[in-house]
């Protein structure tokens, strides 16, 4: 979203993208690498779900869970449901134990595991989902280093927050608000409103900017842990709203004690007034990704694959690539 209007200025190809020469060269260079891609995606995907049968594999060992409460369950792990381990307890019972109240795993022999939950629910990647962000908690991300963010939770219903150019604040001023309506609800439904302030170059008038805005109603379903997001929304201008709507699939799971697996899949259908400024997009685009949160007590990393789509590529195969995704995501309240 924050680099869009480098690819697109009011509708005028970029000129760039729009030579021939260049683009073909480009997608020369890259039809090579395009078999060995689409193979690192999809390994990369089911190495990432792969790694939540983890626990599964463990049920013939005896294990012991001390809880946040102090308790401490020994047994053996017949599965993982939900959010939930279900146990043989050593003395033959059969219960389940969620894992948002587990502290540590332990093994005969073997240092324990910590658990630590997904402390940043209320993002995917980049996009939200309605999932609440703390009430009174501060919270910084990042996205390739030079994309940050700082977002803060009113209350259980609302949060504010604003994006920036880790180091050049004033070329983009992205400030945001999200409501959810209920919080509480196994459904969760809220409005995510977005104005971005970019700057795309300069003349001899001054620095240019591009404004333009994002309203999105999404509905999660699920926890904050295992979750999956639905998201409609409409790009908004000083010419109007557009015509497209932009969809997000968002989903989140819990695959181990430090680990989440998280996809983001974003998708702009319909006709937009920039769309066909990308020269190689058409005027339905948007981006598949998937990947995996390292939790950890008071932050997270994220490392993931990106890949662009678009009904023109899903004619000439060939224009598809695949990029990596880091993100950093820091709890900075209690």
């Amino acid at each position: 979203m924050y680099l869009l209007p480098y690819l697109a200025k009011a509708g005028r190809p970029l000129p760039l993208l729009n030579n021939k020469n260049f683009t073909g060269r480009l997608l020369q260079c890259w039809r090579p690498v395009f078999m060995k891609s689409v193979f690192l995606f999809i390994a990369f995907l089911y190495s990432c779900l792969a790694y939540g049968q983890a626990p599964a594999d463990s049920a013939s060992k005896r294990v012991q869970f001390i809880l946040k409460n102090g308790q401490r369950i020994s047994g053996t792990i017949l599965l993982l449901k939900g959010e939930a381990y279900q146990i043989k307890t050593t003395s033959g019972d059969t219960v389940m134990v969620p894992q948002t109240q587990i502290k540590n795993i332990s093994m005969p022999g073997l240092p324990g595991t910590r658990y630590f939950e997904n402390l940043f629910p209320y993002k995917y990647f980049m996009f939200n989902s309605a999932v609440p962000l703390a009430s009174k908690g501060w919270y910084y991300s990042n996205q390739y280093y030079f994309i940050s963010s700082i977002n803060y939770g009113i209350n259980s219903h609302v949060s504010v927050g604003c994006s920036f150019f880790s180091f050049n604040p004033p070329a983009l001023f992205s400030p945001k608000v999200r409501y959810t309506l209920n919080p509480n609800s196994k459904i969760k439904v809220g409005v995510n409103a977005q104005y971005l302030n970019i700057q795309v170059g300069e003349s001899n008038v001054g620095k240019r900017y591009y404004q333009y805005g994002l309203v999105q109603g999404v509905a999660t379903y699920g926890s904050s842990q295992n979750n999956f997001t639905l998201g409609v929304g409409k790009f908004i201008s000083d010419q109007g709203v557009y015509k497209g709507y932009v969809v997000l699939l968002g989903v989140a799971k819990k695959i181990s004690p430090r680990l989440s697996f998280i996809s983001e899949n974003n998708f702009v259908l319909g006709d937009l007034y920039f769309s066909n400024s990308f020269g190689l997009l058409s005027n339905q685009f948007g981006f598949l990704s998937a990947g995996l949160r390292f939790d950890r007590k008071k932050h997270a990393f994220d490392l993931g694959l990106i890949s662009p789509s678009t009904s023109e590529f899903s004619i000439n195969m060939s224009r598809l690539f695949i990029f990596p995704f880091i993100g950093y995501n820091l709890k900075l309240s209690r």
